[in-house]
């Protein structure tokens, strides 16, 4: 089970799980998705003082079908009238399970005969929510085209219920490679939404300020400083009952470093990158450039500083460019910042090129651990 923030409006790129094929991006515009009603008729619900964030748990299932002697299967289907071979597949839990058929209509315009696949689904629940994607490769270059998604909620079924159906490509034979045809069908289940509470903006009434305030003077004013929290050009004075009271992990590692707790080593980062940290612990505010913010992720990370973390994660997002994406997909895995990797998954899947450029080709071969992860997170959006 995952869960993934709303809304749900992204791009769901599916990839043939094929150990010796070349993962290659392809861009595909969805159709905009229906908006999920809650059904809790205002029980349990969550009340925040500050911010709510709504989430909703999903299941991910996908199948690979291989058609083998597809043209043949063809031929036997138009002599017959017989339907061609299906695929059958369930959820993890077994609670739904669903079937994938192709089959012709020739009542089109002119006639024209269209293949169509078609997903039904049979429920153990009282209902079934889910996104359905189909996507085939080519035959040439192995990249997937996506047909395009679509949300379907359906109650109970017994006997299975047709969820989805999407036309095939007209130019079919261009994905069809030794007479077999490859569908790959990604199927997301929600299962529920929630609203939980979430300390990420805090309220700037004229009074917090003012309290803010004191406690940035404070922190100027070396009088009565008990620690010395040592940079990497400069020593930052501050209080041990502060950090404290506002995180522990600061205070565990100066008892950890020194027998008299007065210092707190952080060589590893620059004067400017600790003195915003420290501000922060302070005041919950900082002035945070972009120059710093690597590091300040860095430090907010390891001095688990929750929402100072999620600052920096927003000034790297907005600075994300051809140049420093392999460096922030080295910082993303190293800070387990998922906001991040999300950002840098849809930058490369708007700027398909970059996996051409010099910078990634350089990150393929240093680090092609990396390279594969962020790929895999790319085409997962």
């Amino acid at each position: 089970m995952k869960t993934v923030f709303t809304p749900l409006m992204s791009i769901i790129i599916s990839v043939l799980l094929d150990g010796n094929t070349a993962l290659r991006p392809y861009f595909w515009k969805t159709n905009t998705l229906q908006r999920i009603h809650r059904g809790d008729n205002g029980e349990n619900v969550t009340v925040c003082d500050e911010t709510s964030r709504s989430i909703i748990a999903y299941t991910e299932v996908q199948h690979r079908w291989i058609i083998e002697h597809f043209q043949e299967q063809e031929l036997i289907q138009t002599v017959t009238k017989a339907r061609m071979q299906s695929a059958e597949f369930s959820s993890p839990d077994k609670r739904h399970r669903f079937r994938i058929v192709i089959q012709t209509d020739n009542q089109g315009p002119h006639r024209r005969t269209q293949r169509l696949v078609t997903l039904n689904a049979d429920t153990d629940n009282e209902s079934l929510t889910c996104v359905v994607q189909f996507a085939i490769p080519q035959r040439t270059n192995r990249s997937l085209s996506n047909l395009p998604e679509k949300l379907e909620t359906v109650k109970r079924t017994r006997g299975g219920m047709e969820i989805a159906k999407q036309a095939l490509p007209d130019n079919l034979d261009q994905h069809i490679d030794n007479d077999a045809l490859v569908i790959l069908c990604t199927v997301t289940i929600y299962e529920r939404s929630t609203t939980i509470c979430d300390s990420d903006s805090q309220r700037d009434e004229d009074s917090g300020k003012a309290f803010v305030d004191s406690f940035k003077g404070l922190l100027d004013n070396k009088t009565g400083s008990d620690l010395e929290i040592i940079a990497k050009s400069c020593v930052i004075n501050a209080h041990k009952s502060i950090l404290l009271a506002r995180n522990l992990k600061m205070v565990t590692l100066i008892r950890n470093q020194t027998e008299g707790n007065k210092q707190l080593n952080a060589t590893q980062y620059s004067c400017d990158a600790m003195r915003c940290v420290v501000e922060y612990v302070y005041t919950n505010k900082c002035s945070l450039k972009p120059e710093i913010a690597e590091e300040v992720l860095l430090a907010a990370s390891q001095y688990q500083l929750t929402p100072l973390k999620r600052i920096a994660e927003r000034v790297l997002i907005k600075c994300l460019n051809e140049e420093n994406i392999a460096s922030n997909i080295m910082l993303a895995k190293n800070t387990s910042s998922n906001a991040l990797l999300r950002s840098i998954s849809r930058f490369i899947t708007r700027n398909p090129h970059i996996l051409n450029s010099p910078t990634w080709k350089e990150m393929e071969m240093k680090n092609t651990r990396q390279a594969a992860f962020i790929l895999r997170e790319t085409v997962l959006q």
